[in-house]
């Protein structure tokens, strides 16, 4: 279990989830298990000219400091070993910050991520209620966000079920006020399920932390519905990030001439996300119903077939279930070669959802 000096220092670290980490607390990061460089502390920043016990004394004055805002704004403060932390999520996160039941490891179980284009269509609109209702009839957890659009619609509906559970990824600290249209839902979620924010009391919201935010969302749930996205836009590319870590990835179709659609089409073309037209499909698509150790990842396959006269192709990314990496690269020879007597020589790259990336080499002679 995590001491209490943990706590704090991880506390004082969320201060920095999404920014640039300055370098006297590179050490102190890595001490804690995480990694400098990664998508929570995406780039370095110079730091004071401070000893490392200096840089623990910092962090740990500014960790006391928001734990106590915390309190005063009846946040919770979860990290890893805590009993509703969501083990396994690959969030390599510091700390969350929690409004409503605690234990988000429960409400995760057996949930979906709902998201899409902020600025959408009618068709969009209705498709994200009619996923909503038909998701939380199922009894699945909806995660979403305080985003206009897709999110919102998601969210409303989820709240207008009785037995709708909910959990809601802020982009702001929880002492903030929530603009005006989703106070009441925000009130609303954190009654119902959970409300969590990756950041520390006192953060506003920001156009990084919302785009942070959109990729916490992916990293969640067991996957994520895209409905509705344009090319290029950010959660087309969260959408891409989370599935080349291996993270699951859903895209709904739309019409072919609306510009709203493209980025859902093109994420299932490039192999990021599987198209889904139903409630039906998402449930099965997500694997809800494959045991516990089953999981998924996400493979890029680099073959030479019959020698190099033939040249080198590759295929993915794309998503498999599978027990373990080598099960993983397994079922990737599989879906990729055809010809089970053709002399292969392969690389199998696998990402998992912990964001581990590692190349299994297959050579098959005859």
């Amino acid at each position: 279990m995590s001491t209490d000096n943990d706590r704090t220092i991880r506390a004082g670290l969320s201060y920095y989830t999404g920014r640039a980490l300055p370098d006297h607390l590179a050490d102190a990061v890595r001490a804690q298990g995480l990694q400098p460089g990664s998508w929570v502390f995406p780039k370095p920043a110079d730091g004071l000219p401070i000893g490392e016990q200096q840089a623990l004394d910092k962090l740990r004055a500014l960790g006391r400091s928001l734990r106590d805002r915390a309190r005063a704004a009846g946040a919770t403060l979860i990290v890893p070993d805590d009993p509703g932390w969501p083990a396994g999520t690959g969030c390599n996160l510091p700390a969350l910050w929690i409004q409503g039941n605690p234990d988000l490891a429960s409400l995760l179980d057996q949930s979906v991520t709902l998201t899409g284009a902020r600025a959408c269509s009618e068709y969009g609109l209705r498709v994200a209620e009619e996923f909503t209702l038909g998701l939380t009839e199922a009894r699945r957890t909806i995660v979403t966000s305080t985003a206009p659009g897709i999110a919102r619609r998601a969210l409303s509906t989820a709240l207008s079920v009785p037995a709708g559970r909910t959990v809601l990824v802020g982009d702001q600290g929880l002492d903030q006020p929530f603009r005006p249209p989703v106070a009441d839902a925000v009130a609303r979620a954190a009654s119902r399920g959970t409300v969590i924010s990756p950041f520390p009391p006192g953060s506003s919201p920001t156009p990084s932390r919302r785009i942070f935010a959109d990729q916490l969302l992916f990293r969640l749930a067991a996957g994520t519905v895209v409905v509705e996205a344009s090319l290029g836009s950010q959660i087309m590319l969260a959408a891409r990030h989370a599935a080349h870590a291996g993270f699951y990835v859903c895209a709904v179709p739309g019409p072919v001439t609306s510009a709203l659609a493209a980025g859902c089409h093109q994420l299932v073309v490039e192999g990021s996300a599987e198209m889904v037209t139903n409630i039906d499909d998402v449930i099965n698509a997500v694997g809800f119903d494959r045991p516990a150790f089953i999981k998924p990842f996400t493979v890029t396959v680099e073959l030479r077939s019959g020698g190099a006269a033939l040249g080198r192709r590759r295929h993915g990314p794309f998503m498999v279930w599978a027990a373990s990496v080598a099960h993983a690269a397994n079922t990737a020879f599989d879906l990729v070669v055809d010809a089970p007597s053709v002399p292969v020589d392969l690389t199998v790259w696998v990402h998992d959802a912990s964001g581990g990336r590692e190349a299994i080499a297959i050579n098959r002679r005859s």
